[in-house]
């Protein structure tokens, strides 16, 4: 999912189906959040809206439950994301926060995401690109994430 942050999604993602008022569906287990608003915070524009941050996620619910909070959708881990995503890992927790070439990339973020509610929604993985939620902690070491947000440059 190679794409500029900011870029108007009709142009780079014509088909995209929107699921939420900010989470657009563009392929099978790729999601992309748009923004109302351009880079300058610009709003009613015509080529609206604009592609935010990429997702891959095993399922609708893992990209909503992210975005928005909502505890209520649990979905599983079972699917192994795509290599490119995996940084020459196999993607399971233990080996991204023990593997040296991630680690020479930059340092790794661990951190837990709560709702609004103070509910748990996931522990969080984070590198300059990429990062990896995983619904449990402490995360089963051969657990897959079950969402990889993806920053756009």
């Amino acid at each position: 999912m190679e794409t500029r942050a900011w870029t108007p999604l009709r142009q780079r993602f014509p088909n995209a189906v929107q699921l939420r008022s900010r989470v657009y569906k563009v392929a099978t287990y790729q999601y992309v959040l748009a923004r109302q608003q351009n880079r300058e915070g610009v709003r009613g524009l015509s080529d609206a809206p604009f592609a935010a941050a990429g997702y891959w996620a095993v399922c609708d619910d893992a990209v909503i439950r992210d975005d928005e909070g909502d505890v209520s959708l649990t979905p599983k881990p079972g699917i192994r994301p795509p290599d490119e995503l995996l940084l020459g890992t196999d993607g399971c927790y233990r080996s991204l926060v023990s593997c040296p070439e991630v680690r020479a990339l930059g340092p790794i973020g661990e951190s837990a995401s709560y709702n609004q509610e103070g509910h748990m929604l996931h522990i969080n993985l984070r590198t300059k690109t990429f990062r990896y939620c995983f619904l449990e902690y402490p995360s089963p070491p051969d657990q897959w994430p079950y969402a990889i947000a993806i920053r756009f440059y």
